[in-house]
This record gives C-alpha cells, structure tokens and sequence, in this order.
C-alpha cells in the first residue's frame, strides 16, 4: 500500500510543482502577498518550470 501511495505522489510530481507556482502567482497578482524572504525564489520558479 505505501509503495502504491509514492508511486502515485510521482506520478503526480509535476502536477504539484505546476500547481505551486500558480498559486505563488496568484497570491502575488490577485492578493499583493509575496514569500518574505527571497533565499529560494530562484530555485523554486527553475524547479516548478512548465517543460
């Protein structure tokens, strides 16, 4: 049962970075909210990239 509950959190990998990132998106266009610190803006916008 584990091993079926991972297989299909992989599967669904890009599904959840695609989601991240429009959330992060629309919480900076829709309600003016930002991440407070920066640190891992980068890495997080090259890691959620739509391919």
């Amino acid at each position: 049962m584990a091993a079926h509950h991972f297989n299909t959190l992989h599967a669904l990998t890009n599904s959840l970075y695609h989601t991240a990132r429009r959330f992060i998106i629309y919480c900076e266009n829709e309600l003016g909210i930002q991440p407070s610190s920066p640190d891992f803006s980068e890495e997080f916008y090259l890691i959620t990239e739509y391919k």
